[in-house]
């Protein structure tokens, strides 16, 4: 809102902070060759040709994930008006200083032992997840969510009376539910899958496919980088500035 009432369309826009692999990093080739976007160089990308599942089925399991290539959320999508670019900027820039690079550890498809796992995870969803021993991750997406997500003025998240009352003053404040210690770092792979049999016959066929974590440096990430995406006008996400972790 303005004094003269709603911002205009033109305004705003749909900004988010993530977390990208490295380019010529196993887990960023392959996940970009499913997803069919790569966000590092705003390009298409064939998808994989995976035995068992037709590149229609393949598509459709992808789901809204397709639009934003291969990434990890730091700060969700939000709407933001476009008059904050540089305090985001020179923010982002603050926060990159305070931190080292991140390192991980144990990357893996969600297992039943973690939260994204399809068959406990709220709806059918095959991710990566990683470890993370210093808990450096949580205090990053903490000091990044207090300056970013305060500035937008709304996200694909309402608040409803039949939610939770935590549930509701999370988007009231942040304009997401899963903050905080309910934030989960992860690389999503697949967003609409039908039924955790689905995810399963996705998993596997990726690593059959693709030899994806049965070398050791597949399952490590070092994070050196905060990634500020923008929403293209053509649906698509790219990586508009990034911020090295400087710490």
């Amino acid at each position: 809102m303005t004094e003269t009432g709603p911002l205009a369309e033109q305004d705003l826009a749909d900004w988010a902070i993530y977390a990208v692999p490295p380019l010529e990093s196993a887990l960023y080739q392959v996940c970009a060759a499913i997803l069919g976007w790569d966000c590092r160089q705003e390009s298409r990308v064939e998808r994989l040709q995976l035995p068992g599942i037709a590149p229609v089925v393949l598509q459709a399991w992808v789901g809204p994930a397709a639009s934003y290539g291969p990434h990890a959320t730091l700060c969700g999508t939000m709407r933001i008006p476009r008059k904050h670019r540089d305090r985001i900027v020179r923010d982002l820039e603050v926060v990159a200083c305070r931190f080292a690079p991140i390192q991980l550890e144990r990357g893996r498809f969600a297992g039943p032992h973690d939260v994204w796992y399809a068959g406990s995870s709220p709806w059918p969803i095959l991710v990566v997840q990683f470890d993370e021993p210093l808990g450096e991750l949580r205090g990053l997406h903490a000091e990044t969510l207090v300056r970013f997500n305060t500035l937008a003025v709304g996200s694909h998240f309402i608040a409803r009376p039949n939610y939770s009352a935590r549930f509701n003053a999370r988007v009231a404040r942040y304009h997401d539910p899963r903050v905080l210690e309910d934030f989960e770092f992860h690389v999503s792979f697949a967003t609409a899958l039908p039924s955790n049999d689905a995810a399963d016959r996705l998993r596997r066929a990726i690593v059959d496919s693709t030899g994806l974590f049965s070398q050791p440096d597949h399952a490590r990430w070092t994070i050196n980088e905060l990634c500020l995406f923008e929403r293209r006008r053509d649906g698509f996400w790219r990586l508009a500035e990034s911020f090295p972790l400087r710490g």
